[in-house]
């Protein structure tokens, strides 16, 4: 099968999960810390918006892992992989390398999703 078509039938893919109890409770633990293992840009995202800083903070979480699951590094990325990984933000709206971050959000959880047909 051609390299092209298998990027477009067998994307990079990357999903995490957050329960929203559990970003407060780490958000509260460490706001202060956000610039150890947030880019400057990532730390105002989380603390500025009609959101609750829990929120933000939960978006870009999850964001970072399923990118860090779409690219297939294999092992847990770290705090410091958290840096390394960084996210653009625009508004509301997260992206990596230009491909946009989707979310599905409930009262409870939110999930994003990241997928990378540019890598096979």
């Amino acid at each position: 099968m051609p390299a092209v078509t298998r990027r477009l039938l067998f994307p990079r893919l990357g999903v995490d999960l957050i329960e929203l109890a559990k970003a407060r409770a780490f958000y509260r633990r460490h706001q202060r810390a956000l610039g150890s293992f947030l880019t400057a840009a990532e730390a105002g995202y989380v603390r500025r918006g009609p959101e609750e800083p829990h929120v933000r903070l939960a978006r870009l979480l999850t964001a970072k892992e399923a990118v860090f699951k779409a690219s297939r590094h294999g092992a847990w990325m770290g705090p410091s992989g958290f840096r390394r990984t960084p996210l653009q933000t625009r508004g509301d709206r997260l992206s990596y390398r230009g491909r946009p971050v989707r979310f599905v959000d409930s009262r409870l959880y939110i999930a994003a999703v990241y997928g990378d047909p540019r890598r096979p």
